[in-house]
């Protein structure tokens, strides 16, 4: 399946569920008629509109990293598919539900490391992407950890608030690093700036008058002769 197919499928599923959750607050409050029935159909619906954003930010990913891509969207199906079944079904114990809330930190998590994954960085920076995604991958297994294991420990607790901080941080850098590397530096005109990719500055030769792109960012850019 394309990426392009997984992306119309998850922005259909997104609207139909969003319009039925609409339709069914304006009938609950037209005629104040909300039984167990309708609240389980709005419990439905939002999680197909919770699945769909979750599959869709896994899936900006794609192009960068299809395993990371396939996590995410595999973790936000099974994990709100588990939650649609529960609401219906009603199993009893915590094994079903840690099962869904499991599936749906790794759906989280691919899709967290999907969207920073789109952020171009320079080459001197892309330690700060690799260490967004390592933080991002220890602190979705130290919650399931804690969730399966049952961990009581105020340590372990605090192991995962750092990496959460980290997270957080990395979050608001990541971003900012990207829209710094964006801004071209000032050309000079001469010959040895033609040589430097005007985004990240790594050495990347071009011809002038021809688009060229930087092996290092991806960059296009072309070179103009001075008058």
């Amino acid at each position: 399946m394309r990426q392009a197919d997984i992306r119309r499928i998850a922005l259909w599923l997104l609207i139909a569920s969003v319009a039925l959750t609409a339709a069914i607050a304006i009938w609950a409050v037209a005629f104040g008629d909300f039984d167990d029935t309708t609240g389980k159909i709005l419990g439905t619906s939002l999680s197909v509109a919770g699945g769909s954003l979750l599959a869709l930010a896994a899936a900006t990913g794609w192009e960068r990293s299809q395993v990371v891509a396939w996590l995410g969207i595999a973790g936000a199906v099974i994990g709100f598919g588990l939650v649609i079944a529960g609401i219906w079904l009603e199993p009893e114990g915590s094994v079903f539900w840690k099962a869904a809330v499991s599936a749906i930190i790794v759906g989280v998590a691919g899709a967290w490391i999907a969207l920073l994954g789109n952020a171009r960085l320079a080459a001197s920076h892309r330690w700060v992407g690799n260490l967004a995604a390592f933080c991002g991958v220890a602190l979705a297994a130290l919650v399931l950890v804690a969730l399966w294991a049952e961990v009581d420990s105020s340590g372990f607790g605090r192991v995962i608030g750092v990496f959460a901080v980290l997270v957080a941080a990395l979050s608001v850098v990541v971003p900012v690093i990207h829209r710094l590397d964006a801004v071209p530096a000032e050309p000079t005109g001469s010959p040895e700036e033609w040589q430097h990719c005007p985004r990240c500055g790594e050495v990347s030769v071009a011809a002038s008058g021809v688009l060229a792109q930087c092996p290092s960012c991806d960059a296009a850019y072309r070179v103009d002769s001075p008058r």
